[in-house]
């Protein structure tokens, strides 16, 4: 049982971490999706909108991994369990 729980203790951050990445990346290649969806140009198409959520969504995207990484590093000390599984 401890495992189970160290595994869901572990996923919503890795789970942020593709989140954050896969916003990263659509905004990398396809920078108006912004414009497409909310039918604003905030930015009025300079694209520093754009440019700075790549950089927010890489930076979040690190820290979540990062701290996915270091919780499953926890919970296998903790259980003996791979978190990761």
């Amino acid at each position: 049982m401890a495992g189970l729980r160290a595994i869901a203790s572990v996923w919503p951050r890795w789970v942020g971490a593709l989140v954050a990445w896969g916003l990263a990346a659509l905004t990398w290649v396809h920078p108006a999706w912004i414009e497409l969806v909310f039918r604003v140009d905030p930015d009025h198409g300079s694209g520093t909108l754009e440019w700075a959520i790549v950089a927010l969504a890489a930076i979040v995207g690190l820290a979540a991994a990062a701290a996915g990484a270091l919780g499953s590093v926890r919970a296998h000390r903790r259980t003996g369990v791979a978190a990761a599984r």
